[in-house]
């Protein structure tokens, strides 16, 4: 049936915009990503083994607020994929905690996209529940 359209988008980010780096696999696919590779996408375990002035392409899943700033800092050139829904639940997510509403996030904790949603509630407390 093909990829979501946020998946979608995200691969065609990071073929445009090869050759360039992700911290973390643009989307979870094995395949997809070796075909990325191959055209040129290097995927890095940090922002920091991403070379000072290279494009870095923002994975589906989102990064928190601290990784677009420290990557503006070292003059990345920074694209985008965050699927737009997963960015929407970022933007509740900062303006619930702005209100100083307590953030409850359902899922696991060590996920990418988890990850980068709790990130964006900073410094609110956040609860991640699993199960």
């Amino acid at each position: 049936m093909g990829f979501c359209g946020g998946v979608d988008r995200a691969v065609r980010l990071a073929e445009e915009a090869a050759p360039c780096h992700s911290v973390g696999a643009i989307i979870h696919n094995d395949g997809v990503m070796r075909g990325l590779a191959e055209k040129g996408l290097t995927v890095a375990e940090s922002l920091d083994e991403v070379p000072d002035g290279a494009t870095v392409v923002v994975r589906s899943h989102g990064e928190g607020p601290a990784f677009f700033e420290e990557a503006a800092a070292r003059g990345l050139m920074v694209v985008d994929a965050t699927c737009p829904k997963v960015k929407r639940i970022h933007e509740l997510v900062a303006e619930a905690a702005a209100r100083g509403e307590r953030v409850v996030v359902v899922g696991d904790p060590l996920h990418p996209e988890v990850r980068a949603t709790v990130a964006w509630a900073a410094p609110a407390e956040v609860t991640v529940v699993q199960t």
